[in-house]
């Protein structure tokens, strides 16, 4: 039910944009594209097919691009970056490959500490939509086999916990201990950050930023006036299983309206408490 509310909502919010963005072109104003960074998780064999039909939808909408140029794509076009959270084997397997026989780069983010695991946070149910039940992550033999022109290899922390329950400097530990380990891994520095489970707060940007990284990812999409634009950067989370509907309006855009329903939902809950 929650995601046939928000397909509505999406719906709504862009036929509602565009008709705004057609009268401010009648009177010569362009129209403002932000890149669109989608967020996968596993590409499992079986929905290998629709994988490769939405990237070819969105090459057909945009250019797709690396993380590095998020800054600085020429103003109006439509821009994409791909990311994967977590390392499955399965991107790994299926996704990885065929992204790197047509060129697109991406960049996969790894929780260094559960290499070669199952995924102790994939028991939920609720979760079934990123990955299949008996998903494993790739272990390191798998990362030193990335084409590293094409894929770049970020922190999902060491191990896939919530870092605003932690201890401040247990907190510091997962954000470090897990740069440095894929740095040693790969001979390659580590820049970019993603936030498992899409938990973070000031005090966790902040040590982010101490740590060296350069850019962090959330989960969900961000406001363009949040204080740490530039350095956080919003998400649209996507999978092969999405109906086309429910992708496309992805690619357009549609769900960047979650952006001030989360800032508004998170105001509330301090308001609260």
């Amino acid at each position: 039910m929650d995601r046939i509310i928000k397909l509505f909502i999406s719906a709504v919010y862009y036929l509602v944009f565009e008709i705004y963005y057609y009268f401010k072109c009648l009177v010569g104003e362009k129209r403002n594209n932000r890149s669109i960074i989608l967020m996968y998780h596993s590409i499992n064999l079986k929905h290998l097919s629709e994988f490769k039909r939405q990237i070819a939808r969105i090459k057909e909408i945009g250019r797709i691009i690396s993380l590095d140029e998020l800054e600085v794509s020429p103003e109006g076009e439509k821009t994409f970056a791909i990311t994967f959270d977590d390392g499955f084997r399965s991107t790994a397997e299926n996704g990885l490959p065929f992204l790197e026989e047509i060129g697109v780069p991406s960049t996969v983010f790894m929780p260094s500490g559960c290499l070669g695991k199952t995924p102790h946070w994939a028991s939920d149910p609720d979760q079934l939509y990123y990955y299949e039940a008996n998903e494993r992550i790739m272990d390191e033999d798998f990362l030193r086999k990335f084409p590293f022109g094409i894929v770049e290899v970020g922190s999902h922390c060491v191990s896939h916990r919530r870092l605003t329950s932690l201890p401040l400097d247990e907190a510091k530990r997962e954000l470090e201990d897990s740069k440095q380990s894929l740095e040693k891994m790969m001979e390659k520095p580590v820049r970019f950050l993603s936030f498992p489970f899409n938990d973070y707060d000031d005090n966790i940007l902040s040590l982010s930023r101490r740590l060296g990284y350069e850019k962090v990812f959330a989960a969900t999409p961000v406001p363009n006036t949040h204080p740490e634009s530039g350095f956080l950067f919003g998400r649209v989370d996507i999978s092969p299983k999405d109906w086309p509907i429910e992708s496309w309006l992805k690619f357009q855009g549609a769900y960047c309206w979650l952006a001030f329903a989360i800032t508004l939902k998170r105001k509330i809950r301090s308001w609260i408490s």
